[in-house]
């Protein structure tokens, strides 16, 4: 009895074959005469092929060698081969022949893959785990089960694998991986047992990894004021991948930590790292113009990514004091030897005697503009609509003349012991403020005063900055405005640029017709003085009514809203301004 591998030719020589155990005591020549085959009816030539249908081709020769080429796929016995041998003498003998196919080995190929971070993976059959591991021609494979650590299933049911993913293998090879968000690294190795059509099986492994994806910084900008710090979230607009943590790490190559600030070599500034992976950029305090700085961000899986942030830092004054007007031709007038005369009662009577007009006299006619305005504000503070036109806003218009003369009379005179007083204004809608004043540390014997007036006119929005100075004289202290000696800086409570609604002017104005949304408008204002002195303050303006209220620390603190009421109480010599257009409208 013989075994013969699958789909493997047996071929025995003579020295090996039918006659090599054959002894007789009085001959020592054999030779096979003949042949049968089970199920074959005939006996079978010598020398000569023959085909056992669906089993395969045998021959066998006189001197004993025989050869056995299998059907492709066939495994198991042939049927009986009796053969009869002769000694030349007459002496004759049978045997039988008996040869069994066994089937042939799997030579499976383990299997390797990459994906990318949150990317499912999916390969079809044809490129799946059985496509590289080899069998006997004709053996039809098939993966049976599968086993990922502790964990074994049957071909084709899916196994969760903690942490990392769900992975299937099907019984034709193909496979799945749906890999966890965030996971990034090595799978589990898998073993798969693989099972021939004969029977036979064996086993391989396939081995997964997912590949972690980088960030991809992108390019950011800022705007600010010197020594106004802004913060920035660079890490915003950059692509990043879910599940993944992102930290600044750099600043121009240099590490960053919430407690390690990085100092821009151009000494531009300074940027800091908040706990929340925001960046904050201090300014410094004399520089401007444009700078920038790279950063570089790393997520938890070590892939960094470098962009720049480009800084721009907006000169010191966003806009200058009003320039000085012209003196015009018109009812007020102004001289050093007149007594001056009030035509008017009540509120305007009192607050013309708290001026204090000095050694200066004036004559000053209330006809058209103090009376009328006036009245007309106390009963308009807080509306929305202008009950007439004609008795506030018209009598502003036809005085601006006025105010002109009397302003530039006070600027030509240089007499800081005197003040003129000057009909600006307090009307409509417009509130007055007194919102920064005090002795300062850097100020020497000078206080400074910085004052916004307020004013809605057929649904534009006027805003007024003065500024004025305090001279000690001492015996007394006197309040004197000095148009244009301020420099004013004006932006969004929160650091931002005004909008572009709000324009600015050359005279320390800003005019916009608000959107209808908006309803108020919060302001961070630095009034900057010769002599270093800086008032700043946070103001909230109502832009349907024009009311001003002063909001601490970017509304950190208590509101405080500014009534009419409260602003009489808190007038100083020289304060009082009547008609807020009449520093700007000399065009209208």
């Amino acid at each position: 009895s013989r075994t013969v591998d699958e789909n493997t030719t047996l071929i025995i020589d003579s020295t090996s074959g039918l006659l090599a155990n054959v002894t007789d005591v009085d001959s020592s020549i054999f030779e096979v005469v003949s042949y049968t085959i089970d199920g074959m009816p005939a006996k079978q030539p010598i020398g000569s092929p023959v085909t056992i249908p669906d089993v395969g081709i045998i021959t066998i020769d006189a001197d004993g060698s025989f050869s056995f080429a299998p059907a492709t796929g066939y495994t198991g016995a042939i049927p009986a081969i009796t053969y009869t041998i002769s000694d030349g003498n007459g002496g004759t003998d049978t045997s039988v022949l008996a040869l069994t196919i066994v089937p042939g080995p799997i030579t499976p190929a383990a299997d390797v893959n990459v994906l990318p971070q949150n990317t499912p993976l999916s390969v079809d059959a044809a490129h799946g785990v059985l496509s590289n591991d080899l069998a006997l021609a004709g053996e039809a494979l098939m993966v049976t089960t599968f086993t990922v650590g502790d964990q074994t299933a049957v071909a084709g049911n899916p196994v969760a694998i903690p942490g990392v993913g769900t992975l299937t293998i099907n019984p034709d090879g193909s496979y799945s991986f749906a890999p966890l968000i965030g996971y990034a690294g090595a799978v589990p190795v898998a073993t798969y047992t693989v099972e021939a059509s004969s029977g036979v099986t064996s086993t391989a492994t396939l081995t997964l990894e997912v590949l972690s994806v980088p960030p991809t910084a992108k390019p950011d900008s800022i705007v600010t004021d010197p020594n106004i710090p802004v913060a920035i979230d660079v890490l915003q607009n950059d692509i990043q991948i879910a599940g993944n943590t992102y930290t600044v790490v750099q600043i121009n190559g240099q590490p960053i930590s919430v407690e390690q600030p990085v100092t821009l070599p151009d000494g531009s500034g300074v940027v800091s790292l908040n706990s929340d992976g925001t960046l904050v950029f201090t300014p410094a305090a004399t520089i401007y113009g444009n700078t920038s700085f790279t950063y570089t961000i790393m997520d938890d899986k070590g892939g960094s990514s470098t962009s720049t942030v480009s800084v721009t830092i907006r000169p010191p004054s966003t806009f200058i004091g009003a320039v000085p007007f012209t003196p015009g031709t018109d009812a007020l007038s102004a001289s050093s030897t007149e007594p001056y005369s009030v035509q008017t009662s009540g509120i305007v009577v009192d607050t013309v005697e708290r001026t204090g007009l000095n050694s200066h006299a004036s004559i000053l006619s209330t006809e058209r503009i103090v009376l009328d305005a006036v009245n007309s504000a106390r009963s308009l503070n807080g509306m929305t609509e202008l009950p007439s036109t004609d008795s506030v806003v018209g009598f502003v218009n036809r005085a601006i003349d006025e105010q002109r003369i009397a302003e530039a009379a006070s600027d030509l005179q240089g007499d800081l012991n005197s003040q003129s007083w000057m009909p600006d204004g307090m009307m409509g809608f417009s509130l007055h403020s007194r919102i920064g004043e005090g002795h300062l540390d850097n100020a020497s014997s000078l206080d400074h005063k910085l004052v916004v007036e307020a004013l809605v006119r057929d649904g534009t929005l006027y805003i007024q900055l003065k500024d004025f100075t305090a001279l000690d004289t001492g015996h007394r202290v006197d309040w004197i405005r000095r148009q244009g000696e301020a420099q004013f800086t004006v932006q969004l409570a929160d650091g931002r640029p005004v909008p572009e609604w709000l324009s600015v002017s050359s005279q320390a104005l800003l005019i916009g017709q608000r959107p209808a949304n908006i309803e108020s408008i919060d302001l961070r204002i630095v009034a900057s003085f010769p002599d270093g002195a800086t008032i700043i303050r946070y103001v909230s303006i109502n832009t349907d009514t024009g009311e001003i209220e002063q909001i601490e620390n970017r509304r950190a603190g208590l509101e405080r809203p500014v009534t009419l009421s409260q602003q009489f109480a808190a007038l100083e010599p020289g304060e009082l301004d009547f008609a807020i257009l009449g520093d700007f409208l000399a065009d209208r």
